[in-house]
């Protein structure tokens, strides 16, 4: 799956996902070339980027591609538009949570939802849906 960064401005930089980890940016470490020490991926995006990240709850994202692996908060990712899902990146227990949590919702609301979202759709407004956090 194909995303981009927004968190330094005025540049976006592209990156391919191999996989969502386990672990937080505050739990998730790597070790900075230059001084060899460890560092987590909340507090190097605050010393590097001055950014305080607000979703420190979500697992990261890791890139494909070079011999070192890198790693996002996925609050600083975008994804490109009209991408067919992987199904290497839904486990299964993402997808027993997504049926699970459509199930228990009330149909004559979820339709009340969607026609609402067609009405704001039309008067171009831009709905972001909520982010489901797994633990």
């Amino acid at each position: 799956m194909k995303i981009f960064t927004t968190h330094i401005l005025n540049q976006k930089r592209r990156y391919f996902i191999d996989f969502m980890t386990r672990r937080t940016p505050r739990e998730l470490t790597f070790k900075i070339k230059t001084t060899e020490e460890e560092i987590s991926i909340e507090d190097y995006f605050f010393s590097e980027y001055g950014k305080r990240l607000k979703l420190l709850n979500v697992p990261c994202i890791q890139l494909k591609g070079g011999a070192q692996k890198n790693y996002l908060p996925v609050e600083v990712c975008q994804v490109y538009a009209d991408q067919p899902m992987p199904k290497g990146l839904i486990t299964p227990n993402m997808t027993r949570e997504i049926v699970r949590v459509s199930n228990r919702q009330d149909p004559l609301r979820r339709f009340s939802l969607i026609k609402n979202r067609q009405k704001l759709s039309i008067l171009r407004v831009k709905i972001w849906p909520k982010v489901l956090v797994y633990n």
